[in-house]
């Protein structure tokens, strides 16, 4: 019984590091939205043409700032924007830049009760419970990236 205790605690010892490299290296690869290009880039089904606007946009995030709200003023890459703008946003791993519709609007935190705000995009399609990553103002990614409607 010694012997398999000592590999266990080896083995979740092991398995804790792995975690810690991968979020290290991830850290150390960019900026989140350098990250999703990167992966999006490398998608097989991308012409060659795409996969190549990607690694060009991807090389202009290198000091990529998220977006936040202060003094309800949007700030996106750290460029101040107003309601209404059009972004382009990255969902989940995909390999599109999605327009979207930047808003600031309030939700009650439901723990605080308190009345706060937060970022609203829209562009009427389903998107819930995905990683969104808002890119740029839509005019600052080459038009290549867009997601084309069917």
């Amino acid at each position: 019984m010694g012997g398999w205790l000592l590999v266990f605690t080896e083995a979740e010892y092991l398995l804790k590091l792995e975690n810690h490299i991968i979020t290290e290296l991830a850290r150390f690869k960019g900026t989140t939205a350098q990250q999703f290009l990167d992966l999006a880039s490398r998608n097989n089904d991308l012409s060659k043409e795409k996969q190549e606007a990607f690694r060009s946009y991807t090389a202009t995030l290198g000091k990529w700032k998220a977006s936040t709200i202060k003094d309800g003023v949007i700030a996106v890459n750290g460029k101040v924007y107003n309601d209404g703008d059009i972004v382009g946003v990255m969902i989940g791993r995909g390999a599109r830049v999605h327009l979207m519709t930047l808003r600031v609007g309030t939700y009650t935190d439901k723990i605080t009760k308190e009345l706060k705000k937060a970022i609203y995009l829209s562009n009427y399609t389903q998107w819930q419970n995905s990683d969104l990553v808002i890119l740029d103002y839509i005019d600052n990614i080459p038009k290549e990236l867009y997601a084309e409607r069917n």
